[in-house]
């Protein structure tokens, strides 16, 4: 404590010290306060909220920390000609202003066209303006009289209004009525709520773009919804057709109309063929719009996925031995029984050992079944051209197709392994395939459980 001054009061002196002590630590509270909320909106402002449950949060918090009369958060609507109220915290004071006048600022809807109205200077300026009473904040909305009679039965000494933005984009305006003059504040008190308000326009900017996010991303899915219905009735259109016309182009082959000489055998033989694949085409764009939508269905029972591998190698030899193949099969002497969809589990071994056909020149496709008390693992093995290894973690993605496939002249869609995986994974199995590299040749291993 200072020396007292000779000739001055003692008890003069020692007043003027405790007040000088009371408003250091009323200081002191004050910033404490503060930097307490400011810890606290930050804490508000990571979580992932609606704008409105966040701006709710934020202004409750504010009004109640502060001890404010007003706290409102208004943002423009969708033509910008008008602030609307995404959330306004009261005191109790303002709330029985509001009852007496019958009137709730939860409703106010304020108009900031082109004007000279203070607010829109505010705006338009994107700076801080302290207003000294209500009605010109609210110019338009309400009635003078009105918000005079809110401002004198709650006490309110000044209002402060806030531009809200963020990354140069205004959202709307903070409003803060105080029960105290912008000048009663300390400057401390001025900068924190300086604070307050970046830290508000940047959270809530964060929440409106989420939440513009999230509607997009909903009108995406119905979008891509709407495109997978639409491939799904175009798929099962061009089929009648197309089973019509491999029918009767089979027919004309198998003599059913007669004898043909061999140039139009030759014609209607590449007509069969190319029919052939778009068949299989059509029904790639199918398993995909049934697995999109969520329409797969598995018949399920329990099967010897040995017969089912042999018979589907078997139904393919032809055409392995057109490419100069050779067709190998293996099997341990352990139980080959798994519960699955045999049409299903057919058509991905299927699609395999063609894959095998079309990336393999010359050598051989081996299948080879091994067991343990658990699963089941088919591997199917060629002596072709090998995968390149930055290329496997992407070979079962939709419309993913070998990067050679263009230099090969090899037709597809690059649904089949993508079909596949989808299979195998609604059975709980796995599906994958290995390669040392180009030129090294690749295997795809099937494994199923025997239950689930």
């Amino acid at each position: 404590m200072p020396p007292t001054k000779a000739g001055s009061d003692p008890g003069q002196h020692l007043q003027e010290v405790n007040e000088e002590l009371y408003k250091r630590n009323l200081d002191l509270a004050v910033r404490n306060k503060t930097l307490s909320l400011l810890r606290e909106l930050y804490q508000i402002s990571i979580l992932t909220l609606e704008p409105k449950d966040l701006a709710a949060k934020i202004a409750s918090t504010v009004q109640l920390a502060l001890d404010l009369e007003i706290m409102g958060i208004f943002i423009f609507d969708e033509d910008k000609t008008h602030l609307v109220p995404l959330s306004v915290h009261e005191s109790e004071k303002v709330i029985m202003a509001e009852k007496s006048l019958g009137y709730s600022l939860k409703s106010l809807i304020i108009p900031v066209g082109p004007g000279d109205s203070l607010l829109s200077q505010v705006l338009a300026e994107r700076g801080m303006r302290q207003v000294l009473n209500l009605k010109e904040i609210w110019d338009g909305a309400i009635e003078s009289k009105m918000a005079e009679g809110i401002e004198t039965r709650a006490n309110i000494h000044s209002s402060l209004v806030y531009p809200l933005g963020a990354s140069e984009r205004l959202m709307g305006v903070l409003i803060v009525s105080l029960n105290r003059t912008f000048e009663e504040l300390s400057q401390f008190e001025k900068e924190s709520i300086d604070n307050f308000v970046n830290i508000i326009a940047v959270a809530l900017d964060k929440a409106i773009l989420y939440q513009q996010i999230q509607i997009a991303n909903t009108k995406l899915k119905e979008l891509d919804r709407q495109k997978t219905e639409f491939v799904s009735i175009a798929a099962h259109q061009l089929r009648s057709p197309l089973t019509a016309i491999k029918g009767y182009s089979s027919m004309v082959l198998e003599g059913s109309f007669g004898e043909i000489n061999d140039k139009a055998r030759e014609a209607i033989d590449r007509v069969f063929q190319s029919s052939q694949r778009l068949v299989n085409v059509i029904e790639d764009f199918l398993n995909v719009t049934r697995i999109e939508l969520g329409t797969m269905k598995y018949e399920l029972t329990d099967f010897n996925i040995a017969d089912v591998a042999r018979r589907v190698l078997e139904e393919l030899k032809p055409n392995i031995e057109k490419q100069g193949l050779s067709a190998i099969f293996k099997a341990d002497n352990g139980d080959h029984i798994v519960h699955g969809d045999v049409g299903k589990v057919s058509q991905v071994i299927g699609n395999v050992i063609d894959n095998a056909i079309k990336y393999t020149s010359q050598g051989s496709i081996e299948l080879t079944l091994t067991s343990t008390p658990e699963l089941v693992t088919l591997a199917i093995k060629d002596t072709g051209d090998g995968i390149a290894k930055e290329s496997l973690p992407k070979l079962f993605q939709k419309f993913i197709r070998a990067d050679d496939a263009g230099k090969l002249n090899i037709k597809g869609t690059g649904l089949g392994l993508y079909v596949a995986r989808q299979i195998i994974e609604g059975h709980h199995g796995r599906i994958w395939a290995e390669s040392e590299g180009k030129g090294h040749g690749s295997t795809f291993l099937i494994e199923l459980k025997k239950k689930w």
